[in-house]
């Protein structure tokens, strides 16, 4: 994992002159210490050992106390869950739970379980009253295309973020549709919450309890010349490029959008889950600060 620190103090070398320190910190962690390439940094008994690389070094390993990389990774394996997935998973995983407060971990029945709390956006646009829906038709991040069913705009929420602020940031991070365009020419209504138990595919073993809140928003004037930037009023497809930071790399990833005709009334009235599971949409409890209250 990664982390990045600016700091500002007396300099040690350089009396009162004040020194701004800017810190990179990177976690390297060893998978499998008896590898015979190892024993030159003292695995896997962990050693103590030398370097003499500009000048003699002494080196030792102490265990790490309170370091939450190392509590995570052996939560994760108390649990048995498969460990192969890539180093940007754990960063991944590990900024979610720590550094954004998406999700938390719990243990169900003996059962390591990941709760997280997404919302997912239905954009609807009348075109020659014909009713047409945003749809994600592919995505394409570390030089790989993602092709799967078209799904619809989705996102993970912070914890305690009311849907409303979370739906802000869906269509900005998402789309780049500006704030006051969205006040001044969406109609949006929360349609439906709902509870799914799948294993993730990010992290494979470990099931994931998501907290699905289902927003409708349906395009006022279509033909507002504003809305060309998400193919309107013509319903054509358009790319959007976004940054993606993780454990410190910037990555690029283009998502392919386009405009799809629902097919029957049961599929607008209640659409699909996460997992384009037909199940009937709940009501919705909401506070006066626009928190949804648990179901």
């Amino acid at each position: 994992a990664y982390s990045y620190e600016e700091t500002t103090a007396d300099s040690s070398t350089v009396p009162s002159i004040p020194t701004l320190y800017k810190t990179h910190s990177t976690t390297i962690t060893v998978k499998s210490t008896t590898k015979a390439e190892l024993k030159a940094i003292g695995l896997p008994a962990g050693d103590d050992f030398d370097t003499n690389h500009n000048g003699l070094h002494h080196w030792g390993w102490v265990e790490i106390i309170s370091s939450r990389e190392e509590e995570l990774m052996r939560l994760l394996q108390s649990h048995g869950i498969d460990f192969s997935f890539s180093w940007r998973s754990f960063a991944e995983l590990y900024e979610e739970i720590y550094d954004k407060k998406q999700s938390r971990l719990q243990v169900v029945n003996n059962e390591l379980v990941r709760h997280l709390c997404v919302i997912k956006v239905w954009v609807c646009a009348s075109i020659l009253n014909c009713k047409h829906i945003l749809v994600v038709k592919t995505k394409q991040k570390e030089g790989s295309a993602e092709m799967r069913e078209p799904r619809t705009l989705s996102m993970r929420m912070r914890e305690g973020q009311s849907w409303q602020d979370a739906l802000r940031d869906a269509l900005y991070q998402r789309l780049g549709l500006p704030e006051q365009l969205q006040r001044d020419e969406l109609a949006c209504d929360l349609i439906g919450r709902r509870q799914e138990v799948e294993y993730s595919r990010s992290f494979p073993g470990l099931k994931t309890l998501y907290d699905i809140l289902e927003v409708n928003c349906e395009v006022c004037h279509p033909h507002d010349q504003r809305w060309s930037v998400i193919g309107l009023p013509a319903a054509s497809d358009f790319t959007y490029l976004r940054k993606n930071e993780v454990a410190g790399q910037t990555e690029a990833v283009v998502t392919r959008w386009g405009w799809c005709v629902p097919t029957g009334e049961n599929y607008v009235l209640q659409p699909p889950s996460l997992f384009d599971k037909k199940e009937s949409t709940g009501t919705v409890e909401v506070d006066q600060n626009g928190q949804v209250l648990p179901p």
